[in-house]
């Protein structure tokens, strides 16, 4: 009675409701089971308190209580009022998130589904507000552990399965007609403050996967494999977005991008034993980048010939160093009177096409062919020569760029990891001179219940096959974790040509 009683002036303290009965009541004592759960609940949703349970998942300890509490003391979607503007923006319209894809062997594709607002029906036809696309549902489920009861549709708050969608990937928002997607925009623009109302996209903003850092080949055992590899990769594409696949368009390989080694092992694994692909993997590498450290210009008359079609185009382009920033092009019209003089007539549609060239051009750097970033690329001066198509004006920018890029001062951009090392303080010493090594820049050392704890950064390249290297100098005892920071220029020339030597083979 006495843990009762503390409990009530502690619950007291955060819900007014509770602490007027309290004073009403003759004692504590009076206060029943229910009018507490009641109080749980006001706090929860006022957000001034959170409820911690204890038990044990693997020994089936305490996991009743969690989900009675689950349904106990948190709001039902109906009782919650979102204040997420993407959310509020549709209203009483279907808004819901596609968090988790699976493929199944009988059903297919499975797109896991929140409904944050609306109802989600098995044959209806939504839209896909990320990708600018149309997808039918075929039928909706709801998932108890791995069965699937098939439902008519999906109410508001509902987590659910749905098959059919062919486009649909992990992080996708879906709504139910483009003319939703309109108003939503609208209402959100408005409450951002944006004056351009085409720059705001109604998205439920998912997790934020960084760029690949591993790269290698992969190909089948043998060409009976091949076409179950290739519809393989893109299933698992489907199901991770932070696996990227593409063909390298000098040696016709195909080519795993993933976040570490673990993470491209798992993928060998799973094409082995899900997909029944036996596939080899090349030489593990990382993915570094190119970018200049001055401006660089560059002018071309560019000419064609196709089918008795004379096809002209003559531009320039200057290309200069610029950190990129989330929502800005790395595109633009140049500044002057001239140029704006000249540039009047480019047309959204050129402007376009000179996009996908400067884009193209900038995956494969002039030093050792990886992706240039961080730069920023002007148009100065645009002429195109009647009936040229847009396939010529692709080509011309990217030629200019790449032109531009040749005359440029390049440099590599290798990527840096946060690392967190935790480890037994006797074998800290041991430890710290192995990082050392591996140029590692320290920015603390703290120490929790006996273990020392080192963070800093490091190049990624130093720290391959680095948990073998830790278990071998901390006897087993050392764990360690690791997260993509940022790029950073390789300022050391014998650096440089140690990774160019390394990448390129000789």
């Amino acid at each position: 009675m006495k843990q009762h009683c503390e409990l009530v002036e502690h619950l007291a303290d955060l819900d007014l409701v509770l602490a007027e009965i309290v004073i009403e009541s003759a004692t504590i004592e009076e206060i029943t089971h229910e009018t507490i759960q009641s109080a749980v609940k006001r706090i929860v949703m006022s957000n001034n308190g959170i409820p911690v349970l204890l038990g044990s998942s693997y020994k089936n300890i305490g996991v009743q209580p969690l989900m009675d509490a689950i349904l106990t003391y948190l709001p039902s979607p109906l009782e919650f009022n979102s204040n997420d503007p993407v959310v509020t923006a549709y209203g009483t319209e279907l808004c819901s998130f596609a968090f988790k894809t699976i493929h199944d062997r009988q059903m297919g594709p499975l797109t896991f589904v929140r409904n944050f607002s609306g109802s989600l029906s098995s044959g209806q036809k939504i839209y896909n507000v990320t990708r600018s696309k149309f997808e039918k549902v075929h039928k909706t489920y709801l998932p108890f552990a791995d069965e699937f009861k098939e439902v008519s549709k999906l109410n508001v708050g509902e987590v659910g399965v749905v098959s059919g969608l062919k486009e649909t990937v992990t992080a996708d928002t879906l709504t139910s007609s483009g003319a939703v997607v309109a108003i939503a925009q609208k209402k959100l623009s408005k409450r951002l403050g944006s004056e351009d109302q085409r720059q705001v996209k109604p998205c439920l903003s998912g997790v934020n996967i960084p760029e690949p850092v591993f790269f290698c080949s992969v190909e089948s055992a043998s060409l009976s494999h091949q076409k179950g590899l290739e519809i393989a990769l893109e299933c698992l594409q489907r199901e991770d977005p932070s696996l990227h696949v593409h063909i390298d368009p000098d040696t016709n390989q195909t080519v795993l991008s993933g976040m570490g080694e673990l993470h491209l092992e798992i993928i060998q694994e799973r094409l082995k034993t899900e997909f029944k692909v036996d596939a080899d993997l090349g030489k593990l590498m990382v993915a570094y980048k190119e970018t200049i450290t001055e401006p660089s210009l560059n002018r071309i008359t560019f000419e064609r010939k196709l089918a008795d079609q004379k096809h002209s185009v003559v531009i320039e382009v200057e290309v200069h160093p610029k950190k990129a920033e989330a929502g800005h092009p790395i595109v633009r019209k140049g500044q002057g009177k001239e140029v704006q003089e000249n540039l009047k007539m480019l047309t959204e549609r050129q402007l376009r096409c000179i996009t996908n060239g400067v884009e193209a051009s900038l995956r494969s750097g002039p030093k050792i062919s990886f992706q240039v970033i961080d730069v920023e690329v002007l148009i100065n001066f645009f002429q195109i020569g009647r009936g040229t198509s847009e396939t010529i004006i692709e080509a011309a920018a990217a030629t200019c760029v790449r032109g531009a890029l040749q005359n440029a001062a390049v440099c590599l951009l290798e990527p840096i990891v946060s690392l967190e090392v935790i480890v037994d303080e006797k074998f800290q010493h041991a430890v710290v001179d192995d990082l050392n090594r591996r140029r590692f820049v320290m920015d603390m050392i703290d120490m929790i219940h006996g273990n020392k704890i080192v963070t800093g950064t490091a190049p990624l390249s130093e720290l391959m096959g680095y948990s073998t290297a830790l278990r071998t100098v901390s006897s087993g005892l050392g764990t360690y974790s690791m997260q993509f920071k940022h790029y950073q220029k390789v300022v050391n020339s014998i650096e440089e040509d140690k990774i160019i030597q390394k990448v390129r083979g000789f």
